[in-house]
Formats: C-alpha cells, structure tokens, sequence
C-alpha cells in the first residue's frame, strides 16, 4: 500500500513491471529522431500515466491508475484523480542560444521533481519498495545544460533501486540534435474507490496479498 489518506485516497503499488515500454527514438544528428523524441519528452507523464490507467480500468474495485512518479491531484471540482500531466515549462535556461531553425526547442517541457512524492512516501513506509531489482519508468522529467549543449530526460529507477534516466533528446550548441530511446518497464500505481479497505493481508508477498472488500 502507498497511500491511505483523505490527500490521496487509497492506493496501492505494483512490486513489479507489468510490461515494458519505449520511449523515444534512436539518431544520432537526425533531425527526425530529435522530433519523435521531443515529442515523447514533452509527452512522457501522460503516456505512461495512460499506460498504467489500463491496469485499473479492468477492476471494480479501482477508480484510476497511474505510473509511478506521477503527482495525485484532487481536481478543481473537489473530485479525486489519480495523475495529472505536470505541463511545466518551458524550459528556458539554456546555457547556449539554440537554434531558433530547430523545430520545437523553444517549446520542450521543464524538469520537474514529480518522482520525490512516491519516494517519500516508499522510504515512510521501509523495506525495499523502491526497489524492484528491475529497471522502471517514473513519470518526471530532467533537463541538464551547459555552454556544449543540453539534453532533455526522462527518469528511471535501476536495478539496484538508483535514480536514473534517459537523455530522449539533446541538442548541441552547434545545432545538431538527436534522439535516443529505450524499452524500460512500467510500474503502476492504482487509486481504489473510497468504499474500499484492506481487511486482509499485507502486500508483503504473495502469500499475504491485500484482500479487499468494502
């Protein structure tokens, strides 16, 4: 379980992937690739956020689904939500003058710190939660840039619990971009309707699976 509070609701988390993802796509000084990876960059939080959402739409018991590193949100409306997209940006502190012939630079998302929340609360809980001994997507951003160009990323947790991440894009001060890309595994965390509890088993194995019921 991950959360279990009137700010979150009820959510519990996979301890596992559920299938692997791609992000991104390979090219070195492609202009093409830079595209399909920027707009995966730009993108990333509400594909994998959509992704999860498959696993919860299947089950009575669930009311939403996200991917790990995603914010929940309470809407404007009062009304609990799973995820929201965390359309930050843009991103404006290069530390070159990019091209303005570059199709979309002036309007790549910013990094953000999305990942901390589900971290905290993993590390409140103890054990080994963050850890999978698998590669896993989170839904937050990165940027790293300098005076030889700027990359734009998207994070991972390796298999050794470290965080990681994936440059999908970068571009360099003479102008040249490229894109990279990865299959990395999708981790979701599920919201359950608020007339849900646990009334058995921890989550610590399979033996003692959360047994829900209202």
């Amino acid at each position: 379980m991950l959360y279990n509070d009137d700010t979150n609701g009820l959510q519990i988390i996979s301890d596992r992937n559920v299938e692997q993802v791609t992000l991104g796509t390979e090219g070195e000084n492609d202009l093409m690739a830079w595209q399909s990876s920027m707009n995966d960059y730009n993108n990333a939080i509400a594909i994998l956020n959509q992704k999860a959402e498959r696993y919860a739409t299947s089950s009575p018991y669930a009311i939403d689904g996200r991917c790990v590193g995603s914010v929940p949100t309470v809407g404007e409306d009062g009304t609990f939500t799973a995820k929201n997209t965390e359309d930050v940006g843009p991103f404006n502190d290069f530390k070159f003058t990019p091209s303005s012939e570059i199709e979309g630079i002036n309007n790549m998302k910013d990094k953000d710190t999305n990942y901390t929340t589900d971290r905290t609360a993993m590390q409140a809980i103890g054990g080994d939660m963050w850890t999978t001994g698998e590669w896993y997507w989170l839904a937050s951003r990165g940027v790293y840039s300098n005076s030889y160009g700027c990359d734009f990323r998207v994070h991972r947790v390796d298999t050794g619990g470290g965080l990681n991440y994936l440059a999908l894009c970068d571009v360099d001060s003479d102008g040249r971009t490229s894109g990279a890309s990865s299959t990395t595994g999708l981790r979701p965390c599920i919201s359950l309707r608020s007339d849900i509890k646990v009334i058995g088993g921890d989550g610590s194995s399979a033996e003692q699976a959360y047994e829900l019921g209202i």
